[in-house]
């Protein structure tokens, strides 16, 4: 399941834009948003950050953010697994580039 929340950049990131009042006009055009998504049904394995292993019973919750601060805009991506009452955290902030330039994707290559 995901969600949707849309915010028309205030800082801080969820929510959406306050309710108009009579006789306001329409809000402003969302500026960004951020995703919840909710993962069930995971087959048991492990942990790539920690090699921790995690069963069939566990929940991926994972929140995908845009925020920006100091005058760049920054992705966030928060991942929370919860495995009964064991929950584990992980947390990764993507800067944005001005172009392309640096992104020159490849093939991947499986470790073992």
């Amino acid at each position: 399941m995901a969600t949707w929340e849309l915010n028309a950049g205030a800082r801080g990131g969820r929510g959406g834009p306050p309710p108009a009042g009579p006789g306001a006009g329409a809000p402003p055009a969302p500026r960004w948003g951020s995703m919840n998504v909710v993962t069930t049904s995971l087959s048991g394995g492990y942990l790539l950050s920690s090699r921790s292993l995690y069963s069939e019973n566990a929940v991926l919750t994972e929140y995908f953010s845009h925020h920006s601060d100091f005058g760049q805009d920054y992705f966030t991506v928060t991942a929370q697994l919860q495995d009964g009452p064991v929950t584990r955290v992980t947390s990764s902030t993507f800067k944005k580039e001005p172009n392309g330039s640096k992104f020159s994707p490849g093939a991947c290559e499986i470790v073992r």
